[in-house]
């Protein structure tokens, strides 16, 4: 009853470095991804008149786009740190999977 485990194991023993190169492009794509809206969040700071002029006679717009500013920062800077934790993270993982099935053996 328990050959999907069975599987598993034997494709990941037999085919570690697609599972590596699959995360690997997992985690560029979802960065890349997040540092786009970031810097799409930076350019829409910045684009058009006031967003809404006729509430607190246009001040309100200055606290929208500090805030979308400062969400693009805030994005910008925890991607690549995820990133990095992330991708060493996954790194360690498997070679600790490594070293323990090449001990198995």
């Amino acid at each position: 009853m328990d050959n999907q485990s069975k599987d598993s194991d034997e494709y990941q023993v037999r085919h570690p470095i697609l599972d590596v190169m699959g995360k690997i492009l997992l985690n560029v794509t979802i960065t890349g991804l997040l540092l786009g809206f970031g810097f799409w969040l930076l350019l829409a700071s910045n684009m058009g008149p006031a967003y809404l002029p006729n509430i607190m006679d246009g001040a309100l717009d200055m606290w929208i786009r500090f805030s979308m500013i400062g969400i693009a920062a805030i994005i910008w800077i925890v991607s690549p740190i995820w990133f990095l934790w992330s991708s060493a993270r996954f790194g360690y993982d498997s070679y600790h999977g490594y070293q323990a099935s090449k001990c198995i053996k």
